[in-house]
């Protein structure tokens, strides 16, 4: 038995890493072609660390913790460009596949600017191994749409095995977080100032209700780790593997 678990722990360990590996293939396909690849990796921040107002190594006495001002930053990296951008908002919206959906939205737009209109045909999107913000059949049918609507030619939706989607948007997250260690934020443009290209999250486009009348009976889609959306040129339909 303990051979057993120990031939388990190996596979999984294996493919854990082919995984990863994979993500850095895609990575790295955009770093060197950005003009016919985007890597996108979106992931939402320990909202703890970034709650109003912030004291490095004290709390004042007049201020409780069930008093502070929450917030919440959502980090999408663009690995072709170089960039992280961050989205603040104050948990005034759920944090579900409706907020995904909007920073995706918001995302492709500044990179189009950033490119001179223009998108490249192939997007790569990582994401964390969340059901209610990511892995649902919204999220599924926002990939299928921007196929569908000639956005890009294939789009490709990842997801790192659960235990161990700890990647670089987090070291990310970690730079941040250091800089709050060294330095006060006790109000939210002092908490912007040490967040790399924010943008105020003021308002959210409801995609989910746009997109539900015309969404597939998508079911079992909690277990695969990826997901393929191509043009069937045949039938100039979007083909989902």
């Amino acid at each position: 038995m303990r051979e057993k678990l120990r031939a388990e722990r190996r596979e999984h360990n294996s493919r854990q890493m082919l995984e990863r590996k994979y993500y850095y293939t895609k990575k790295n396909a955009a770093k060197t072609s950005p003009s016919q690849y985007l890597s996108l990796i979106i992931d939402g921040m320990d909202q703890s660390k970034t709650n109003l107002p912030h004291f490095v190594g004290r709390m004042a006495k007049a201020v409780n913790k069930v008093d502070q001002l929450t917030t919440h930053v959502t980090g999408v990296l663009a690995h072709g460009q170089n960039k992280f951008f961050t989205f603040l908002d104050l948990n005034q919206y759920a944090h579900d596949s409706n907020l995904t959906m909007h920073i995706l939205m918001l995302i492709l737009h500044q990179i189009s600017k950033l490119m001179g209109n223009k998108l490249p045909p192939i997007l790569y999107l990582q994401a964390d191994n969340s059901w209610r913000e990511n892995k649902n059949r919204y999220v599924l049918g926002f990939c299928e749409l921007l196929v569908h609507q000639r956005i890009f030619n294939e789009v490709y939706l990842s997801f790192l095995p659960v235990g161990h989607t700890h990647e670089d948007v987090d070291a990310a997250f970690s730079r941040i977080a250091e800089t709050l260690r060294r330095n006060d934020a006790e109000t939210m443009p002092r908490l912007k100032e040490m967040l790399p290209n924010v943008k105020d999250i003021e308002a959210i486009y409801d995609i989910r209700s746009w997109i539900t009348s015309s969404l597939n009976d998508i079911r079992k889609h909690t277990k695969p780790l990826h997901y393929k959306f191509i043009r069937d040129l045949a039938t100039n339909n979007v083909k989902m593997q």
